[in-house]
């Protein structure tokens, strides 16, 4: 499985922006020697990585310096601006509503993130919306949690950037007749 490089360059950033220099080394030491080596070279945003390093990054991660058990969503929470900057650069139009948000930034997202992950987004109520992530990375794995946790932060960011606390948001992994998915329901 692969995933984007700009989701390990957003975790590395965040992790050096927390922990300085010498939390950034500490994770590299823990690392297994593999992994710790491609994460010293650069990783180019648009390149496509190996998933298990991400996966692997994120272990050590909450090993280290997870103390609340909330560490992957306030990694998600800080990638959340750099994706509202990059929709309204690319799109030349600013997000202002929940659902603008939901519909304007997760399929752009998610086909940016994994190539070829298109969102099911559907608004059963005034204020709530449900997306669904479907595609290969998506299934009953490490990968699949890290990304949940990791979505709910910065959920609950992007809500907040527009001004629209988030009442409750909460996330399925499932099997269906249509194959695996990531479920999120948001309420605000």
């Amino acid at each position: 499985m692969k995933i984007k490089g700009v989701l390990l360059t957003g975790t590395v950033d965040y992790i050096k922006n927390r922990f300085g220099n010498d939390g950034w080394e500490k994770v590299l030491e823990n690392l297994p020697e593999k992994i710790s080596a491609q994460l010293k070279k650069i990783i180019l945003p648009g390149g496509y990585y190996d998933a298990e390093i991400y996966i692997q990054l994120h272990k050590v991660l909450r090993d280290l310096f997870d103390t609340d058990g909330k560490l992957w969503q306030d990694i998600g929470k800080s990638t959340a601006e750099a994706s509202m900057e990059l929709y309204s650069s690319v799109f030349k139009k600013k997000l202002t509503t929940p659902v603008d948000a939901v519909k304007g930034l997760v399929p752009l997202l998610a086909d940016m993130l994994f190539g070829g992950i298109k969102p099911e987004i559907y608004q059963p109520g005034d204020n709530t919306i449900v997306y669904i992530l479907r595609g290969t990375p998506i299934g009953e794995n490490d990968f699949t949690k890290i990304l949940a946790e990791r979505s709910v932060g910065w959920i609950n960011e992007v809500f907040y950037l527009v001004n629209t606390p988030v009442r409750n948001v909460e996330y399925e992994i499932g099997k269906d007749e249509k194959g695996n998915y990531l479920k999120f329901t948001i309420e605000w």
